[in-house]
């Protein structure tokens, strides 16, 4: 077979420079290389440099360089304080790198930091949190989070599947004494499928049940047989 860029030019009727299938060949969105941009941004002392340097640490985990990415998360913390998108970039970059205490920790810094306004942000750190620790093997901090979860978000319970995924988690690990609010999402669960079972069963057409045969009916087969 042809690859997508062979059969997309086959299928026109004439060739042109300015046809185009995937994105757009004049395009350029970075030109210059990363390095160039991020210098400039530290002459100009740009509103961007905060977002430069946290991907220049992420450059640097994705390298491999360990040492270099710590260095580099702990000077950015040092120069942004308490600038929560940082703190989330360089707490996800932890995670990535299985560094799971340090993200622990910038995770629930940053959540310290959240205003009661900002519910899906407050939602999406106790998700990563909760994993982290399940990550962790932190059974109960991860159970504590995920009754948290249930506490503060119980539409997200059924909206992200973390109430499933807490019940799983919980029954994994044999713990059978749930918290208040993730056992109240638990029998809601329970109630919601028993009643889906009422109501197939309910649907169904009812089952024809044939009459047992009398005597008399034995009789009437055996005489007809004998004739």
């Amino acid at each position: 077979g042809l690859t997508f860029a062979e059969s997309a030019y086959q299928s026109q009727i004439a060739l042109s420079w300015m046809v185009t299938f995937v994105g757009d060949p004049l395009y350029r969105p970075f030109p210059r290389n990363f390095y160039e941009n991020l210098d400039a941004a530290q002459n100009a002392k740009s509103a961007n440099l905060p977002w430069l340097r946290l991907r220049k640490a992420r450059l640097l985990a994705n390298s491999g360089s360990i040492s270099e990415t710590r260095i580099a998360i702990n000077l950015l913390l040092e120069d942004f304080p308490k600038n929560k998108i940082i703190m989330e970039g360089c707490g996800d970059i932890y995670r990535d790198l299985n560094e799971r205490k340090d993200a622990a920790q910038l995770y629930e810094e940053e959540l310290d930091l959240l205003g009661e306004k900002e519910g899906s942000d407050r939602l999406r750190l106790l998700m990563k949190l909760a994993e982290v620790f399940r990550r962790d093997d932190k059974t109960k901090a991860a159970l504590d989070t995920y009754e948290k979860i249930a506490q503060e978000f119980p539409e997200a319970n059924r909206g992200t599947g973390m109430g499933d995924r807490a019940l799983s988690f919980a029954s994994g690990e044999g713990i059978s004494d749930l918290p208040p609010a993730l056992l109240a999402y638990k029998n809601a669960v329970e109630e919601a499928q028993l009643a889906a079972a009422v109501a197939k069963a309910a649907a169904q057409p009812p089952v024809q049940i044939k009459p047992e045969a009398t005597a008399a009916d034995q009789a009437a087969v055996l005489k007809a047989a004998g004739a």
